[in-house]
């Protein structure tokens, strides 16, 4: 076995030409015999020793591949992009997979028995547009030679048990076969092993990464060159081996084959602009369209900000700063009907908002408490009021929530009723009293129908009090003042009583868990406009939380109408849980989005240690539209990377039909020669119609190329082509602008 090491972080990978297993699948049968001789003639003639005789079956995969054994494929399931460059392959659990049988012809030892072939419209027979759909079987219905004498199978050995096993097939056209399956001298250039060993191990963010382990990979030896949709099968060449010299039987139209995993993708093609690097640069660079010159995209979530002006007039540098600060100006009816226009931000803002100078903990009970007025210009900030409207539209839209709410608050004004009781019966009077609810109250006040009294009862001050001098307004009443300063006390009598896993309390704590990550809020209200955030564009932002404090204040204010209810509210908050609330993020609009769905996005902060950064997790990931990914982080990263998706690590060309040679041999075995190229890939193609190499003139030439520069090699084997095929992911990063 032959190993070349590839050093790329996080992980040091070593590829391994293969990895023979002791015995490969199929039937065994073990003979003992035991001769008794004299002067080398036999004594007994057999008939005393019989031989013995042992037969087994060493179990292996054969028709079919379970779930668990497939690691991961490149390009990913249902993706769409640029792959004119890549060679498709899939990583196996399993490092020994594809050597564990054979494929029936002299010398397959160290031949795989599988084959990863990418097939296209009209050269699989029972699925010609290529949607990955096969035919199923059993292993022993494969053929029928009475009805399909132009279909070739695999010729396989059953045993009755594997005659009933279900499999998946393909009848791939003549054609097809012969100019896509590979070669049996090319099979074992096609599969080796993978050793990932951790130097850096950072934990996965989405999708499958990189990671440590063993894995056997399978190449695929066609690039998927023609725009549009392309199959990918792997498939058992067990039983066609006579068939791997690239003629097929006369009289053949069809050769059946067994697909033991399959996915389909879609190449754009280099001509469009789904291509990763591409559009990851497009979302810095843009480029002008009548000059061709390129400039940097302001990449804060605001819309197009004019450039200062110094003669401008007071107004208009206010309309600028305003703009530059996140805000948008909309329509506004006045309570006297007047129309005018009003300010609005949502709740992501390219600047570090500025608190609001009074934070009550206390919920509104309307919006116009949260609405400001700026007397320098005649208009109104409304931030906060939609924020604490939309809050309580959220609530009063989810049924369950409400539900959760209701219970709750009942439950808690039961439970202080009963604290209230028992306190009296132990103190007496100086007890706090709940009252009635206000409506009980009015209705008690005209029980007797009289007006009159009803004025007179509301002019008498309560028992035990004295009435407010005339010249003195009486000070406003905090619900925990309404019971004579003993709310803080009912508050912890709830809070002991209730269970931790009280499901009305969980139920309402989930929902505004989800309300402070802003799920419920619309699009719209998180950005306002559309210039905000254009096609091709990534902004970042801060989060303002006196505008999720509003939006919570306005889901808390559903049915809030006596001081129990608000007491029930507080008694909900769990003092030692600091609630997870969001302080950054970023929106991408980028084809990005929907081209690769696993699209890996890494957030950094900066640590103590010059140069060193640690990882900010997300705290929601969501795609919001097919083009559209939000991402919240709980604190404010200092860089973000975007990373194709582990899928995205792959084996092919360059551009250009290039390839940049590695150092095969070494301690820097791996490390790319930027200056030493193999040109012209293409002129090793064995199809040029379908795009199909060569391998066998592929890896002479390689190993010709890379002897110029490292001298003698020994003989090139399938770690060596690994090694000079092998691309990791593209990776951008970005910096946030500062908070101006």
């Amino acid at each position: 076995m032959k190993t070349s090491h590839l050093s790329e972080e996080p992980l040091d990978l070593t590829f391994h030409d293969n990895l023979q297993p002791g015995l490969k699948g199929g039937e065994y049968c073990v003979t003992v015999e035991q001769n008794l001789c004299d002067n080398g003639k036999p004594v007994d003639g057999g008939a005393y020793f019989k031989a013995l005789r042992q037969e087994f079956t060493v179990v292996a995969p054969r028709f079919t591949l379970e779930p668990a054994l497939v690691h991961a494929v490149t390009p990913a399931p249902g993706a769409t992009g640029d792959f004119t460059d890549l060679l498709p392959h899939v990583t196996l659990n399993l490092p020994s997979l594809p050597w564990l049988r054979r494929i029936g012809i002299t010398g397959d030892d160290d031949k795989p028995w599988m084959a990863l072939l990418i097939l296209r419209d009209n050269e699989i027979a029972d699925d010609p547009q290529a949607q990955g759909e096969t035919t199923a079987r059993t292993a022993g219905t494969l053929h029928d030679p009475s009805t399909e004498k132009n279909v070739a199978a695999p010729t396989l050995t059953l045993s009755t048990q594997e005659k009933a096993v279900a499999c998946r097939t393909i009848d791939v056209t003549r054609e097809a076969f012969t100019d896509v399956v590979p070669r049996a001298d090319e099979l074992r250039y096609l599969s080796h092993v993978r050793d990932a060993e951790p130097r850096l191990l950072i934990e996965p963010v989405h999708g499958e990464r990189l990671q440590a382990g063993h894995y056997g990979v399978v190449l695929s030896s066609r690039l998927a060159r023609q725009t549009g949709s392309f199959v990918a099968h792997l498939v058992s060449l067990e039983g066609h081996g006579t068939r791997l010299t690239g003629s097929v039987e006369d009289g053949i139209e069809r050769v059946r084959l067994i697909s033991l995993w399959s996915w389909t993708f879609h190449n754009a093609g280099r001509s469009s602009t789904a291509h990763f690097p591409s559009l990851a640069r497009g979302l810095v660079l843009k480029e002008n369209k009548k000059t061709k010159q390129q400039t940097r995209d302001d990449l804060l979530l605001r819309r197009p900000v004019p450039p200062p002006d110094e003669h401008s007039d007071t107004a208009t540098r206010e309309v600028r700063r305003r703009l530059c600060h996140g805000y948008v100006p909309v329509a506004h009816r006045l309570a006297s009907g007047e129309e005018s226009f009003a300010w609005y931000r949502g709740p992501l803002s390219p600047v570090i908002p500025q608190p609001l100078p009074i934070r009550s903990k206390a919920p509104s009970l309307t919006s116009d408490h949260l609405s400001a007025y700026l007397p320098a210009h005649g208009v109104f900030d409304l931030s906060y009021a939609c924020a604490w409207t939309l809050g309580r539209a959220a609530a009063m839209a989810d049924a369950d929530y409400i539900a959760a709410l209701v219970r709750w608050r009942n439950s808690c004004q039961n439970l202080l009723a009963r604290t209230v009781a028992t306190a009296r019966e132990r103190t007496g009077d100086r007890a706090p009293e709940i009252p009635a609810p206000w409506p009980q109250r009015l209705l008690s006040l005209c029980s007797d129908g009289s007006v009159e009294n009803l004025a007179t009862r509301l002019a008498e001050a309560p028992a035990g009090h004295e009435p407010a001098p005339p010249s003195q307004a009486a000070p406003p009443t905090r619900p925990a003042e309404l019971v004579s300063g003993h709310g803080a006390h009912l508050i912890r009598a709830v809070r002991q009583a209730q269970s931790e896993d009280d499901q009305d309390l969980l139920a309402m704590n989930a929902w505004l868990e989800r309300l402070r990550l802003l799920g419920p809020v619309p699009f719209p209200y998180l950005v306002p406009d559309a210039d905000m955030l254009p096609p091709e564009s990534l902004r970042f932002f801060h989060v303002d939380q006196d505008w999720i404090d509003a939006l919570e204040s306005g889901a808390r204010s559903v049915g809030a109408a006596t001081m129990t209810d608000a007491l029930a509210d507080e008694a909900a908050l769990d003092p030692d849980d600091e609630p997870v609330v969001p302080q950054a993020g970023l929106l991408l609009r980028s084809a990005l989005v929907s081209g690769w769905p696993d699209l890996v996005i890494e957030a950094q902060s900066k640590t103590k240690v010059p140069n060193v950064y640690k990882p900010v997790p997300a705290i929601r990931r969501d795609q919001l539209a097919e083009d559209v990914l939000l991402c919240l982080y709980a604190d404010v990263p200092d860089k973000v990377v975007l990373r194709e998706p582990p899928q995205g690590l792959h084996f092919g060309f360059d551009s250009g039909d290039t390839l940049t040679l590695r150092n095969p041999r070494g301690e820097g075995c791996g490390t790319l020669w930027p200056d030493k190229k193999l040109v012209n890939v293409t002129t090793y193609l064995r199809c040029p119609g379908r795009c199909v190499f060569d391998i066998t003139c592929l890896t002479a030439q390689l190993k010709a190329e890379l002897e110029k520069t490292a001298g003698s090699l020994p003989p090139f084997g399938p770690a060596d082509l690994a090694v000079q095929l092998f691309n990791a992911p593209y990776q951008f990063t970005f910096h946030p602008p500062g908070g101006t």
